[in-house]
This record gives C-alpha cells, sequence and structure tokens, in this order.
C-alpha cells in the first residue's frame, strides 16, 4: 500500500519500504532487498507478516541458461510486441507469479531472432510446470521453493539428480560461479616452423614439466619456449653480468603477465628472453562482415564481471556484486565463466554494458573489452583500467567511457539518454567512429586463435635468437678482417635497414641527409641506411658514387609509385638474410634514429608494424588527382558508417615492420610479378594508389585470408609530425618528436644542429627513450599553409596531445 496510508503502520522510516510489519501475530524484520527498485522508486511499503510469509513468500529465483519451463498458455498479463526487456517489466512478472500459488516461474525471449523478438523480447511467459525442455533462445526464471519442491518429488520417486539432469537443461543459479579455465596441456608441444627457421621446437606449458630434463638440458640443438600464463610463478632468468649470461633450461619465454614482461614488449637483457604474449581472442564480428552474429541491439546496458569475485564501487566500495546488480537490472547481469556464448550474450544484443572489476583480474587487455568491441557493445570501464587502455591502442580510449561509482538504473537511464537524444547525435558519432576503428584494430591483432599465434611467436623467438648470433658472428669476422676500419658492414651483419623512398633528381636531399641524421644510423652497429629511386630515361645518378643508392627496375614516376615501394621491399628482404625491422621512410623527413632504435631493442619481431596509422581515408576517385584510384585500382568498398575507404594502412613517411611480416608482403609481390612481364606504368594503373594504402590492402588481404594477425603499433602517433611547424593544428613539432615530414634541406641542417649541440652539451644522452624531452626544435619551426577544412563548420578534430606511449 502507499506510504502514506495506515493500512500498514510501518515500524521503520517511510522513505521506501517497510523494515518491519504490525500483523496479528507478532512484528517480523524484513530484508530492504526483498523490496524491488521500481517499488523503491514508488515509494510503496511493503507489509509482509508471519502468516502470508509462509504462504506466499517473496520467492529466489534460478535461471535456466538454455531452456523452457511448461508454458502457461493463454496468460500474457504484461509487455507486448516491439518492446524491449526492462527491469520493471522483470519486476512486475516476478511479483505477480510470487502472488499465484500455481505459477512456478517466467521465461524470457534471449534469442536473436528479429521476428521472434518482435514479438517476446519485451513480454514474459509464464510456466505452471518446473520440467524443462532444451532451448538456447529462451530463459527460464524459476521460483526456488518450486523447484525444491520438485527436486523433492523426484527424490521421493528415485530419479537420481544425475537422471533428472539428463532429462532437460541444467539448472544454474544466476550469477553462476564461473568454472575455472581448463588447465593449459603438460606435455610440451612439438612446433614445426615455418622457413626459415629450421631447427627444433618445443613449447612447453609449465616449468615443472621440464624438471625432469633440465640435468640434461635435453636436445642440444632444440629450442625451448615456455608459455607462462598469468598466475603462475614468475620464471627464474639469469642476468647479464660483464657480458657474460648465465645459463638457462629455456631459451624464450611468452608470458601473459604484465609484471614479468610490461604489455608489448620484449626483454633479451637476460636468459631466457621473453616476449609478451596476449593470449586474447576475437570472437566478435567487424560492422561490415559477412558473419550473421552482430546484433540485433535489443537492449541498452547489461552488467558484465570478469569473475565471480569482482565489484563496482556504487555509494559503497565493493558495493554492486553479481548478485546485488542483478537484484535492480535482472536478466541483464552476466558473469564471465571463460565461455564464448555467455559473452555473446551479454554484449551482441546490448548497446552498452558496464565492465566491473579491475585489469589484474582479468589481465590486459581484458578479454571482456576485446569480445564487447567485437559485438560493436560501447564499453564502460573502471577509470583505472581506462587510463591505461592507451597501452593497447592510441584511440582505444576514445570508444570507451570511464566510471568510477555506478548504479545500474541510473546508469541505464544515462546510456538510453546518450544514445537517443539528437543533442548527444556528434558525441555518439564520435564514440561509434572510434568503437569500429578499434573493432578492426582488435581483429587484425587476433584473427588467428591464440594457441597459432602462440606457435607462430615461438618461432619468431628462437629464430631472432639464431639470427642474433649469425649476426655476431658475421660482426667479429668483420672486426677480425678490417682491423677496426671504418667500413660499412657486411649484408649479413644487418639488423636493422632504413630504406628511404627518393628521386633520381634528390641529391641534394640526400646529401643532406648523409651529412645530419644518417650519421646516427650508420653509427649504429647492425644498422645500414639506402635510398631507393626508379629507373629512368637518363642514366645520370648525380650521386651514384656515394654507395648508398639503389636503381630499383620499377619507374621512375608518381603514377608508379607503389611498383617502386614494393620493390624496394622486395630487394631489401632478398639482400639482408638477417634482417630484424625494415624501417621505411621518405627523404624530406628528420628522424631522430635514437629513440627509435631503442625502442626497438625493447619490441619483438613478431608480425610487428609499427607508424602514423591513417583508420579512414577515402579513395580518390577523381582522375585529375594525383591520388586517383579507379574501380579496378581499388574496388569500392562499402562500409556501412564509412562507406568507401581504404582498410587501415600506416603512412609512409616513417613506418617500421618485422622481417616476418615482411616476408608475407612481399610473397604477396612476388606473386603479382608472376602474373606481369614487367614493371610498367600499365601494371602501376592496375594496383592500389599510393603505396601506403596498397600496402594496407595487401596487409588487409593477408588478415582476411588468416595468414598472419599483426600487432598494430599506433600508440606513438604523438611522436610525429606532418608538419615542420610548432603550431600546426595536428600533430606539430614538440619536445617529444622523434620524425618530422615535409623538411626542407635548410630546417633539416638547423635541426641537426639542435640535437647535436645538445648531444656535445650532454644535456641529453644518446639514444634517449622516452618519455623524457628531446632538445627544442621549435627554433627551426617553418611557416606552413594547412589545408583548410572542406566543411568549415565541423570543429576540428582535437587529437589527445597528452597520450604517449610510456
Amino acid at each position: 500500500s502507499s506510504c502514506g496510508s495506515s493500512c500498514c503502520r510501518c515500524g521503520g522510516p517511510r522513505t521506501g519500504c517497510c523494515y518491519g510489519c504490525h500483523g496479528p501475530h507478532f512484528l517480523l524484520p524484513v530484508r530492504r532487498s526483498a523490496c524491488s527498485d521500481a517499488m523503491l522508486r514508488r515509494r510503496v511499503c511493503i507489509c509482509l507478516c508471519w502468516a502470508y510469509l509462509t504462504s506466499t513468500a517473496v520467492a529466489g529465483y534460478l535461471k535456466v541458461v538454455n531452456g523452457r519451463c511448461a508454458e502457461l498458455e493463454g496468460i500474457l498479463p504484461f509487455g507486448g510486441p516491439d518492446q524491449n526487456w526492462t527491469h520493471d517489466l522483470d519486476d512486475d512478472a516476478r511479483v505477480w507469479c510470487d502472488s499465484q500459488d500455481f505459477c512456478v516461474g517466467y521465461m524470457r525471449y534471449i534469442g536473436d531472432d528479429p521476428e521472434h523478438c518482435s514479438a517476446w523480447c519485451g513480454r514474459p511467459q509464464f510456466c505452471d510446470e518446473v520440467s524443462l525442455s532444451a532451448d538456447e533462445q529462451w530463459a527460464s526464471y524459476l521460483r526456488e521453493d518450486k523447484v525444491q519442491g520438485h527436486l523433492s518429488q523426484q527424490e521421493e520417486e528415485g530419479v537420481s539428480e544425475t537422471d533428472a539432469a539428463s532429462e532437460g537443461p541444467e539448472i544454474v543459479l544466476e550469477p553462476a560461479t564461473a568454472p575455472q579455465p581448463p588447465a593449459p596441456p603438460q606435455e610440451p608441444l612439438e612446433v614445426v616452423c615455418p622457413w626459415p627457421f629450421s631447427g627444433s621446437l618445443r613449447l612447453f606449458f609449465d616449468e615443472e614439466h621440464a624438471e625432469g630434463e633440465r640435468l640434461g638440458f635435453g636436445n642440444s640443438g632444440e629450442c625451448r619456449v615456455l608459455h607462462h600464463r598469468r598466475g603462475q610463478p614468475p620464471p627464474q632468468r639469469a642476468s647479464v653480468v660483464d657480458g657474460t649470461v648465465g645459463t638457462s633450461f629455456f631459451h624464450g619465454v611468452l608470458s601473459e603477465d604484465a609484471d614479468v614482461v610490461p604489455h608489448f614488449t620484449a626483454d633479451i637483457s637476460a636468459e631466457p628472453w621473453v616476449y609478451s604474449f596476449d593470449g586474447n581472442d576475437f570472437i566478435g564480428e567487424t560492422l561490415e562482415s559477412s558473419g550473421a552474429s552482430l546484433g540485433p541491439k535489443q537492449h541498452f546496458l547489461s552488467v558484465f564481471f570478469v569473475s565471480p569475485d569482482s565489484t563496482c564501487d556504487g555509494q559503497e566500495v565493493g558495493q554492486w556484486t553479481p548478485e546485488t546488480a542483478e537484484e535492480v537490472l535482472p536478466g541483464h547481469v552476466f558473469v564471465d565463466d571463460g565461455q564464448i556464448e555467455t559473452r555473446r550474450r551479454a554484449f551482441n544484443p546490448y548497446h552498452f554494458s558496464v565492465i566491473c572489476g579491475h585489469m589484474e583480474e582479468a589481465g590486459f587487455i581484458p578479454q571482456a573489452l576485446v569480445d564487447a568491441l567485437g559485438f560493436a557493445t560501447h564499453p564502460l570501464v573502471l577509470n583505472s583500467v581506462y587510463k591505461k587502455l592507451h597501452q593497447a591502442f592510441f584511440h582505444l580510449p576514445d570508444a570507451l567511457q570511464p566510471y568510477t561509482r555506478i548504479h545500474p538504473l541510473i546508469l541505464e537511464k544515462y546510456v538510453k539518454n546518450f544514445y537517443t537524444d539528437p543533442d548527444k547525435n556528434e558525441a555518439m558519432y564520435f564514440k561509434q567512429t572510434f568503437l569500429f576503428l578499434s573493432q578492426d584494430l582488435m581483429r587484425y591483432r587476433y584473427r588467428q586463435l591464440a594457441p597459432q599465434r602462440l606457435e607462430v611467436a615461438a618461432c619468431a623467438l628462437c629464430q631472432d635468437r639464431a639470427r642474433r648470433l649469425l649476426l655476431g658472428e658475421a660482426a667479429a669476422e668483420e672486426q677480425a678482417q678490417n682491423d677496426a676500419a671504418a667500413t660499412a658492414p657486411s649484408f649479413e651483419a644487418i639488423a636493422l635497414a632504413v630504406c628511404i623512398m627518393s628521386r633520381r633528381s634528390g641529391h641534394l636531399l640526400r646529401a643532406t641527409i648523409r651529412e645530419t641524421w644518417a650519421q646516427k644510423v650508420l653509427a649504429t652497429p647492425s644498422a645500414t641506411l639506402r635510398f631507393f629511386v626508379g629507373r629512368g630515361t637518363d642514366d645520370s645518378v648525380e650521386d651514384i658514387e656515394a654507395g648508398d643508392i639503389v636503381e630499383l627496375n620499377a619507374p621512375e614516376a608518381y603514377s608508379a609509385v607503389t611498383l617502386k615501394a614494393f620493390s624496394m621491399l622486395d630487394w631489401a628482404h632478398r639482400a639482408f638474410p638477417n634482417l630484424r625491422f625494415l624501417i621505411r621512410s621518405d627523404d624530406d623527413v628528420y628522424l631522430r634514429p635514437g629513440p627509435l632504435f631503442a625502442q626497438l631493442e625493447r619490441r619483438a619481431p613478431v608480425a610487428y608494424l609499427w607508424g602514423n596509422f591513417d583508420h579512414g581515408s577515402n579513395p580518390v576517385r577523381d582522375p585529375e588527382h594525383p591520388h586517383y584510384n579507379s574501380f579496378e585500382q581499388f574496388p569500392k568498398r562499402k562500409h556501412p558508417l564509412f562507406g568507401d575507404i581504404f582498410p587501415p594502412y600506416v603512412r609512409g613517411h616513417l613506418w617500421v615492420m618485422s622481417v616476418d611480416l615482411l616476408s608475407h608482403v612481399v610473397d604477396i609481390w612476388r606473386g603479382e610479378l608472376l602474373r606481369h612481364s614487367n614493371l610498367s606504368l600499365e601494371l602501376a594503373s592496375k594496383l592500389p594508389h599510393p603505396d601506403d594504402p596498397a600496402l594496407g590492402v595487401a596487409l588487409s588481404s593477408l588478415v582476411e585470408e588468416d595468414l598472419v594477425s599483426i600487432n598494430i603499433d599506433d600508440r606513438d602517433l604523438n611522436v610525429f609530425a606532418l608538419n615542420p611547424s610548432c603550431n600546426a593544428t595536428y600533430l606539430n613539432i614538440h619536445r617529444r618528436t622523434w620524425a618530422v615530414h615535409h623538411v626542407d634541406i635548410d630546417t633539416m641542417y638547423c635541426m641537426w644542429r639542435v640535437d647535436a649541440e645538445a648531444l656535445e652539451g650532454q644535456s641529453v644522452p644518446d639514444g634517449l627513450a622516452p618519455p623524457a624531452a628531446l632538445p627544442d626544435l621549435c627554433p627551426c619551426s617553418m611557416e606552413v599553409v594547412e589545408e583548410k577544412n572542406e566543411k568549415p563548420d565541423e570543429e576540428p578534430f582535437d587529437y589527445p596531445r597528452d597520450r604517449f606511449n610510456e
């Protein structure tokens, strides 16, 4: 009754539900949690006396996640077609069922069939028998007292629990306690690696299994790699002291524990080497994929707990557990149990999902976050988690929303308003843009399943160890032969190759680079630098005698730049047999090699691609434009949100690619060469243009064909300056800039003098790694004219300038 009524004579304060009631027998305390939030909002006073409780008490419910109870036909008192399930509807269904002795529970449609959803997503069906039939499209909520009575009756009739379970779906308490993930296999795995690694490789899944082999150290010719999971004891390592390395049974460790090795990094300073490994899988679908598992979106908010013990803070710390959240948002609360279908139900039908739990509970990046993005659900994450997301992808924080404290009902209202309010359209479009961008990046990284990526990483680690040995042998041989003479290293001794695209007429820019930042490249052991030009009608390249210019067989024309760039990659792949990373640049770039080289020492050469990425560039269809792409060069792409766009690609002024990924790209290129007689302008007119989106198309094909999962590293966006200006709107020069594009000769000399004077004064050590400040290049800033916005009414995109890869 109403709290203002005198019929209840409440014993507690009249601010919601009463804490007890005066009945004909005695005062009975009633838990506040017995009162629904719908009743709280309506200020309803609940009076429950003993006589009432003994007959039709407010029942607890058990949830059947994959089945239907026996339908009470013809009784549909609540909801209707084309409606969504709400907490009010759930409250009404429970209250009504509790008041009817013949009602044993109710059912809710959770399937993804649009027609069925239109009819039943917002209309509960009721049951008059506990007996169940398997149906993955429905969830049943059964009164616990009725289930207990049903089980007691079965026991009296001699039906065992096993027999009862075999008759239908398993009844589980919701939220269910998550089962532990299956233990990793104990037996080491013999891995067959692709060329060029030809040795024997065994992949171990725990250190204990290796104990029996440690005395003999196994086969001396094999490479042994340990897969180290979070929660396992950290692997024992022998430090490097005075150039000597202690012995270790394992040659490498692939660790999922950020306390052992930070996310996306490698540590080769001790034995065994340790590479970071991300064991997530991508189970969702991208927006433009042909899969039918994306959507439809039927509800606004779900609450997802990354473990049974996870909580979300409300007015009190840890207020929201899976159980308390289920009370206020029934049917929309999920606990991760390691099963794909659970995460599908938690994200696929929802526009938003709040993810409860700390990052250390689920690792980084949390699998729940990958899945939410995969199903195009906007995740809301704890603020402490949100602040670390740029360590995965630069724009990942732009796709999410942080929170500190929540109340599920208030949050549901907030996200519904955010999605439906016309005044929020721009903000919602911003979030959607970066959600689908992040979805693509997740798909690139996790396209192959984790076990396959684990083997790929193990092979890459063993190959890199073998490569380092060969590099050391080549360097030692050169030193013995050249008696310390300053000569260029042999091709066999090259681990880092800086490949610069240049024109035949670009001798002045090449000379400037040689006299400035190229000196730092050539002073680095196992690094080299080459300029690449195309073939011309004349026979002269003015500075050909410098010995660092490669003349390619591709035409020297901008319309043939794709031929030239891929020919350059092919040449470098053939020339340097022990290459670890290829660094591609242009001849109008001022580069600070020290920070970049220092960072590459901490990166694993496993399908690695680093640079300044373009995530949504439209192909130019104007035949008069220098970037023109015909529909033969690049067929029209029908992205539902962005229309005709290139797949993600890395801008050509500076990028880094590991040699294993380079091998895949070169294979594609050599396949093209087999189908064409020569490198001509005619061939160029059939390939995507220019070379940076063409590379993006090639990499997209590799991912789509499941040939590779690419570790895209776009986290260093702010180290690029697209213009040599300190006041540019977008990506300007600052104290942590590594590379400046569109630099003329005088500016390049100016920047070199700034860096050389700072290093000479020892204010900045050579090879300084981020995040410390570098010498200020602003005294060399050029006046630039920025391109005007084609849509002047739009606000310029303000990228996060304070976000750096730490």
